[in-house]
């Protein structure tokens, strides 16, 4: 469904037990930016994956069930399948903490993604990680 789809209201029923008033509009069909990538992507079968860095680093991938194991990743369902993700804080966030648009137009000219940078760190906006590594020290 397309984002901000009404997809329900409160019952009577549910009025009568929560006092919540009825016909209150309780969900919207929504998505995160990375899931929009994913879906505009075309990745609808398992294997079907995408990066996609926003203010944090995102990993996408369809799979045929959910990972059992949240402290690594999340995993939701997604049609017939699951969607297994993981979101680093080392994202566009830490890039605007220190550079301004044109700064980060400037360098990203300089490089060529075949070519290893030499550069050895993993910036962070602020202490904690959660993927690849969960770490909130780190």
């Amino acid at each position: 469904m397309a984002p901000g789809i009404e997809l329900g209201r409160v019952s009577a029923i549910a009025t009568r037990e929560t006092g919540l008033p009825e016909h209150t509009l309780v969900l919207l069909a929504a998505t995160t930016d990375s899931t929009a990538v994913l879906v505009a992507a075309g990745a609808i079968r398992p294997g079907g994956a995408v990066t996609c860095l926003g203010s944090t680093l995102v990993l996408k991938i369809i799979g045929r069930g959910p990972i059992a194991t949240p402290q690594y990743g999340y995993s939701h369902k997604f049609g017939a399948h699951w969607l297994i993700g993981g979101a680093s804080n080392s994202g566009r966030a830490v890039l605007r903490r220190y550079l301004d648009d044109g700064e980060i137009r400037r360098l990203s000219a300089t490089l060529d993604p075949d070519l290893p940078t030499g550069l050895d760190y993993y910036p962070l906006p602020a202490p904690g990680e959660r993927f690849p590594i969960n770490d909130g020290a780190l």
